[in-house]
């Protein structure tokens, strides 16, 4: 059997992941950001061919040993990247995040950042935490862009594979319920859409009511979907 060099490495990811994990060792991602192509091929074609995606292993193995993320200004260059990279890696269930320090304040005008940081405040609250003590639980309303824009590349035209649905953090919407589905109707190129940082968390909520339509704002990222105040979780 041939195999090209995707598939070599692909097989080479699963094999160490698995013997690492078998001996309770902790895996690493170097790389995180706000939307990604070959994230997730599923366990029936992980299992059954020689191929999986780059989050693959995390889901296989993140109830058992810890998990890293590795991540810098390049691949979350903006603050609605941020938001998303954060979320991304709150939906894998991340134990350790390795921020590298132009996230946290800018090389060339040494000023902080300081919606990212207000970002990071609000995520540290959930890293590395299970069910049994995390603060809270919610969903991020979401779903892949096609395109899919990378801060450090060309965007990709054709989806292959991606992470499909809303990042969640021990709750799960459920679209069988009557007026639970959300519908994602456009992609709005507006930044000041994003919200207050101040206010990430009464961004993130699962609404399943049946008088309110849902939309998906989305600058430049994915965006959450808006939410009544009345609905709104308490920080």
């Amino acid at each position: 059997m041939h195999l090209s060099l995707l598939d070599l490495l692909n097989t080479l990811e699963k094999l160490l992941a698995a013997y690492a994990a078998e001996r309770g060792i902790g895996l690493s991602f170097n790389g995180l950001t706000p939307d990604f192509n070959n994230a997730i091929q599923g366990v029936d074609r992980c299992n059954n061919t020689v191929e999986c995606g780059m989050y693959d292993p995390i889901f296989y193995h993140n109830r058992s040993v810890p998990i890293a993320f590795e991540t810098y200004d390049y691949m979350l260059c903006d603050t609605s990247s941020v938001y998303w990279g954060m979320l991304s890696g709150l939906d894998k269930k991340v134990d350790f995040l390795r921020l590298n320090y132009d996230l946290f304040y800018d090389p060339v005008t040494h000023q902080d950042r300081t919606e990212n940081l207000a970002i990071f405040d609000w995520t540290a609250r959930y890293v590395g935490k299970t069910l049994a003590n995390t603060p809270s639980v919610w969903v991020a309303m979401r779903e892949h862009r096609t395109p899919t824009t990378y801060c450090y590349a060309q965007p990709e035209t054709v989806s292959y594979y991606p992470q499909i649905g809303n990042y969640s953090y021990y709750l799960i919407q459920d679209d069988n319920v009557t007026g639970g589905r959300s519908v994602h109707l456009t992609d709005w190129p507006d930044a000041d859409l994003f919200p207050p940082a101040d206010d990430v968390q009464g961004a993130m909520v699962a609404q399943e009511r049946e008088d309110v339509e849902m939309g998906h704002a989305d600058p430049g990222a994915q965006q959450p979907l808006g939410a009544d105040a009345r609905h709104r979780p308490e920080p």
